[in-house]
């Protein structure tokens, strides 16, 4: 394999990792990676199988940029961190994160390549006592549990 090829294949994987490395320190994991894995395994496969001309390079910087498009589109509006704070300011108490899960999985029936299968879970200790919300992270809707 020539060392182009190789390089390319490197960022690529490279990019990947960073998105998920990003979505588990910001994002508490509930990015969907649907369409991002899809487009990462066609451009594994379009790097793989060609032999690299001035068109093919063409074609894989436009591949890149389809990459980070589907990237900045699946990127959830709200951050874990964001979400705690909208749900601190709207509701009193304390948030509880020892021993609980920072999301909960939707199943509402659709199918979605960019929207997140996730919201973000929250706990709340006050006076009478724990109330469990969720948010929403793309439109930052807060739901009580109950």
């Amino acid at each position: 394999m020539r060392p182009l090829k190789r390089s390319m294949i490197a960022v690529i994987i490279s990019g990947v990792l960073f998105v998920l490395f990003l979505d588990n320190m910001y994002y508490a994991n509930v990015m969907n990676f649907s369409l991002l894995a899809g487009m990462t395994m066609g451009a594994l496969i379009a790097v793989i199988s060609t032999n690299l001309t001035k068109g093919t390079l063409r074609s894989a910087f436009l591949g890149g940029v389809l990459l980070l498009l589907c990237i900045s589109i699946t990127i959830p509006n709200l951050t874990y961190d964001q979400a705690s704070e909208l749900v601190q300011n709207n509701y009193p108490g304390q948030i509880l994160n020892a021993g609980f899960s920072k999301k909960v999985p939707i199943k509402d029936g659709e199918f979605t390549l960019i929207m997140p299968r996730s919201f973000y879970l929250f706990s709340l200790e006050h006076d009478e006592g724990t109330q469990q919300y969720i948010v929403n992270p793309n439109t930052g809707k807060i739901a009580l549990l109950h």
